[in-house]
């Protein structure tokens, strides 16, 4: 969620949990927010000046945020002197899930795999539109996708 350097991060904090509880229709609890900090941005001719990075205590809050995703891109936040910002919702990846990512992509691609995706921490692979969806849940995984040797 872009703001700017000025805003207070408990108010921040407290717009994030009414956005949260509106665009998902529950009743969002702060306590779902295990770590919060604002990431300043570099570069000066940038219009937006930070960023705020929100880290979840749950993997339900996770899913139910991840679930709306579309209607958290099409709404605005409006910060305390009025201007109104957009919203992005960003799943990061952790550096194994990063990493398998790429193996996997990796040798899909050798293969001519043609779909390779990310969700709720696996990998999936579909050699073409309608075949069968194989789940990568680690290294060792990358053994299920194999080409049948024809002779």
């Amino acid at each position: 969620m872009p703001v700017k350097d000025n805003h207070h991060i408990e108010k921040v904090k407290e717009n994030v949990v009414k956005l949260v509880s509106h665009v998902t229709n529950s009743s969002f609890d702060s306590s779902e927010l295990q770590n919060m900090r604002i990431v300043r941005k570099s570069d000066p001719a940038s219009k937006i000046k930070s960023i705020v990075s929100v880290k979840l205590k749950s993997f339900d809050s996770f899913n139910l945020i991840l679930k709306n995703k579309k209607n958290f891109d099409s709404k605005i936040f409006e910060n305390q002197k009025g201007k109104v910002q957009k919203i992005f919702v960003n799943n990061s990846l952790t550096y194994f899930y990063r990493n398998l990512l790429r193996k996997t992509k990796e040798k899909a691609h050798n293969l001519n795999y043609k779909f390779v995706w990310y969700k709720n921490f696996n990998v999936f692979v579909r050699e073409k539109e309608g075949e069968e969806i194989i789940q990568i849940g680690c290294l060792m995984d990358l053994d299920k996708l194999s080409k049948p040797i024809v002779v």
